[in-house]
């Protein structure tokens, strides 16, 4: 099913919403929006058909929660492309100087892309695709490409303690 399409109902539209904040089940989820368990489970099916839900099993218990991947690849295909043009040999932090909404910020002797549209964070870029091995500041532009900025969002993958011996 369309994503979209899943999305047009407003019970589905609150049911992503809760989901937004936390796993939870289909029992939660009626009690929470006033609704009987029957209802709600027609919903997440059409939910889950689309792709925006994720079921893992504990027990008898399904929990749910939301597939945010498949929210922003959907959100990402409604993005206009903007056209820069720059002369030959300019690098990338060149181009992203000319794009409205874009924050570079220098710091020290470097420049660093620091917000999208009011958005602070880490940004990583790709080049039709590939992730280049300089950075923006290094990558001089010879031809016309397509260039990405993604938004890194951090969490803990793995806590390193170390200790000084003595």
């Amino acid at each position: 099913m369309n994503v979209f399409k899943a999305l047009s109902s407003e019970t589905r539209q609150n049911i992503v919403r809760i989901l937004m904040a936390e796993e939870t089940h289909i029992t939660d989820l009626a009690r929470r929006l006033n609704m009987s368990v029957p209802v709600i489970a027609k919903h997440v099916g059409i939910l889950d058909d689309a792709g925006i839900v994720e079921r893992r099993v504990v027990g008898r218990t399904h929990l749910l929660k939301l597939n945010k991947d498949k929210l922003r690849s959907c959100i990402d295909m409604l993005h206009e492309p903007v056209t820069v043009d720059v002369a030959k040999g300019s690098n990338i932090l060149d181009v992203l100087k000319l794009v409205s909404g874009i924050g570079v910020e220098k710091v020290n002797d470097n420049e660093y892309l620091t917000a999208i549209d009011g958005e602070d964070g880490y940004f990583i870029y790709e080049v039709n695709g590939e992730s280049p091995k300089v950075t923006m500041n290094r990558y001089t532009l010879d031809d016309g490409v397509d260039i990405e900025l993604k938004k890194m969002v951090l969490h803990t993958e793995k806590k390193i303690r170390v200790r000084i011996k003595d």
